[in-house]
């Protein structure tokens, strides 16, 4: 499906996009390759700093490290599913609308 776009300065040729899925899976390995290390780092140093701080009361808690990962695992699914619908909203946008004006 073609479209022929004209406006005083430019002119475009759009195609109606459709969002591929063969493509969502390259977005996803290289935003988990930026945040999988982030996340790994960001919890040890989440039990490090929490075991000192919690050495200063009396009653302590144990760091759960089930919760830890859980936690982790949350924020990948939230991470992966605004990379997806981010690349779906630009898959199905204007072209057009991406472009820097003269």
């Amino acid at each position: 499906l073609y479209f022929i776009k004209s406006t005083p300065k430019v002119f475009c040729l759009t195609f109606g996009v459709q969002f591929n899925f063969d493509t969502a899976p390259l977005f996803c390995v290289n935003t988990l390759k930026i945040a999988l290390p982030s996340l790994l780092a960001g919890g040890v140093a989440a039990i490090i700093i929490g075991n000192k701080w919690l050495s200063q009361f009396s009653d302590q808690e144990p760091v759960s490290l089930v919760l830890l990962t859980l936690c982790i695992v949350c924020l990948i699914v939230i991470l992966l599913s605004v990379v997806i619908l981010n690349s779906l909203d630009i898959a199905r946008s204007n072209p057009v609308n991406h472009l820097r004006s003269e």
